[in-house]
């Protein structure tokens, strides 16, 4: 894992576009700009499908990895967007990344 910071994005995204970025901070104005300018890199890319899910500690994982199972013929590449809550317990992070990463393994 490396750290990009917000001004340094738009030049890291010319370089290359990883697989998973995640944004973290205070600043609503750099989260935003810094996730449209990840989708919008992604979409040049032929990323034409775009999931956002807002998560809290009931969130049903199984659900969300199962929104990878199905596919159809024209989505071949996905944007998969997380919103955490400020307050979500590490704990049930820990254990529910376990499961996907579990997960996305075996397909």
């Amino acid at each position: 894992m490396i750290w990009i910071y917000p001004e340094q994005l738009c030049i890291e995204l010319k370089k290359e576009l990883r697989s998973v970025y995640v944004l973290l901070g205070n600043d609503s104005y750099f989260l935003g700009d810094s996730y449209l300018n990840i989708v919008n890199t992604a979409r040049m890319l032929n990323f034409n499908e775009s999931v956002n899910i807002a998560l809290d500690m009931y969130s049903d994982w199984e659900n969300i990895c199962n929104l990878f199972r199905v596919s159809s013929l024209f989505e071949k590449r996905r944007i998969l967007s997380l919103k955490f809550p400020q307050n979500y317990p590490v704990a049930i992070l820990k254990k529910k990344c376990l499961y996907c990463s579990h997960f996305f393994m075996m397909i």
